[in-house]
């Protein structure tokens, strides 16, 4: 019998919530799904992508054999025409026209003698062609592809080590034991459903009580006859798990868990979903996030158990990779793949803001740290954008805005500050902006006059006035630059005889620097005027 174990968890804390499974009610998703797998060969990528996204040429067939990196699409077509041959041979036996229970047995005693030679417990179902080994489950696939082709209903039915089919599933409800060729195809007699019955009193898993008062046929189906019911989808993923425990087992932790996603596109049963997260837990509780080639493994995973876990999850794990790739690493660039991928991962929209911040924040740090001031602020202001009452992300778009205006005319640069505060005009509420904004309007008069442009000049140190004096005092040494323009502006007017008004910006000067002296002696110099 194939064996279905389930692998020891690590020490780790899953809350299980309803799982959804892979999304399969639109081609574009699906599709993007498939794009994320690891295929062993094009035979594989061909036959999934046919499989999900195009149902009415699915074939079952070609993606049984996919699995076996041995099969090949020759071998496909050999085999597919091998399996009709058998189906019309069956059609055009009389036996076929007897009852349900005769005729399984018929179909069941020709393919067990013709096909199935050796019982192997580690086989694909490849090898029943190949070498006529076979266990439950590839047997049971050959069999389910032979009643597809008979148009015999059936049904797969699991438990922890082993796989039987039911055909007719709904009205003769006959076993099909692959692996008890005695046995073979049989229907429970009453005595025996009794006698199982009387078992489980026994073991005390149902009570006498119950056994008197449900109809044995019903009882019988709860325990014996229910277990993880399916079809010919879980039937394939059952053999993709198998794949991915034996790998599991052989330490190859990759493979195992390329396998157990795969499986859980065709079969979402807890058991595969939970060995899933294990061994993706495995992946990257073992590795120190040193390659790039881990990524799709990292995310894939992380993707994985978020389905178990709430989106908060994705927040310690974007942390850790942002550590990883751009402060310890220096790769920016990993990092942006990091990050869209993390977007197509979080749905909840108040995480996927948190993420967004974190994203741009510190790649707007990272550049600003190596002095890439330009290239910085647009992430800087992306993550303000996002959330403009921190007080780290206050200090970083402030100083960045500094040092990215700072290299111009200062009419240049207070043109850039200005175009940025009306692209985002939260960054007002920043008191080192408003300074830096008071800054460039002083500096901006002050070269107005130099270049001979006194209406300019006079505009700009008007728009400085109307700044609130708390804006700038004590955050910028300007008293230089404050003594000169309001000197310059005093001897302007004073040359002008308009001697009121150059006395008025003399005062204006020292009502900032109260200790100048260059704007002291210029008003007692106009005490004579």
């Amino acid at each position: 019998m194939t064996k279905f174990i389930l692998v020891p968890a690590l020490i780790i804390s899953i809350a299980l919530s309803p799982f959804v499974g892979f999304p399969q009610t639109g081609n574009d998703s699906i599709e993007i799904a498939l794009h994320k797998l690891n295929f062993t060969s094009e035979f594989e990528r061909e036959s999934f992508f046919d499989y999900f996204l195009h149902p009415a040429d699915s074939n079952n067939l070609k993606v049984m054999l996919a699995l076996d990196s041995r099969a090949t699409y020759n071998d496909y077509v050999k085999i597919e025409k091998e399996i009709k041959k058998l189906a019309l041979e069956i059609r055009s036996n009389s036996k076929f026209n007897k009852s349900d229970e005769k005729r399984i047995k018929y179909i069941f005693n020709l393919i067990h003698e013709d096909y199935l030679i050796k019982y192997q417990p580690l086989t694909r179902f490849y090898d029943i062609f190949n070498n006529g080994k076979y266990n439950c489950l590839t047997a049971s696939l050959l069999y389910a592809l032979v009643f597809d082709e008979l148009e015999i209903p059936y049904g797969a039915n699991f438990s922890n080590d082993h796989v039987f089919l039911i055909a007719y599933p709904l009205t003769s409800r006959i076993i099909v034991e692959t692996t008890n060729p005695a046995k073979g195809a049989f229907v429970y007699s009453l005595k025996d459903k009794h006698q199982l019955l009387e078992d489980l009193i026994e073991m005390k898993i149902i009570t006498r009580e119950e056994y008197n008062s449900i109809p044995t046929d019903s009882l019988f189906r709860q325990y014996f006859l229910n277990q993880l019911e399916g079809g010919m989808a879980e039937l394939i993923g059952a053999q993709y798990y198998n794949l991915g425990i034996e790998c599991q087992l052989d330490s190859k932790v990759y493979k195992s868990y390329d396998a157990l996603i795969k499986a859980l596109h065709f079969n979402t049963s807890a058991q595969i979903k939970v060995n899933a997260i294990i061994t993706g837990a495995q992946i990257v509780h073992s590795y120190n996030y040193d390659s790039e080639d881990d990524i799709p493994y990292q995310l894939a995973y992380i993707e994985m158990q978020k389905r178990y876990y709430k989106n908060d999850i994705m927040y310690d794990y974007f942390a850790m990779l942002t550590n990883n790739f751009l402060s310890d690493k220096n790769k920016p660039f990993t990092y942006d793949k990091v990050y869209s991928r993390f977007l197509e991962i979080v749905t909840d929209s108040a995480w996927r803001e948190e993420i967004m911040f974190i994203y741009n924040y510190e790649r707007g740090r990272h550049l600003f740290n190596a002095m890439n001031y330009e290239t910085a602020q647009p992430y800087i202001i992306a993550a303000f954008r996002l959330r403009f009452d921190g007080l780290e992300i206050q200090n970083l778009i402030a100083s960045n805005t500094y040092y990215y205006i700072k290299n111009q005319y200062p009419e240049e640069s207070l043109k850039l500050l200005t175009a940025l505060i009306d692209s985002v005009p939260a960054m007002t509420e920043i008191k080192k902006v408003r300074a830096l904004l008071a800054t460039y309007r002083l500096l901006s008069a002050e070269y107005s006059f130099y270049m001979m442009n006194e209406a300019l000049a006079f505009r700009y140190l008007q728009d400085f006035e109307n700044c609130s004096k708390d804006d700038f005092i004590g955050n910028l040494d300007l008293n230089e630059d404050i003594e000169n323009v309001y000197s310059t502006a005093g001897m302007y007017h004073f040359k002008k005889s308009n001697y009121k008004k150059a006395r008025n910006y003399f005062q204006k000067g020292l009502d900032i620097c109260p200790g100048s002296v260059k704007l002291k002696i210029g008003l007692e110099q106009l005490k004579n005027y």
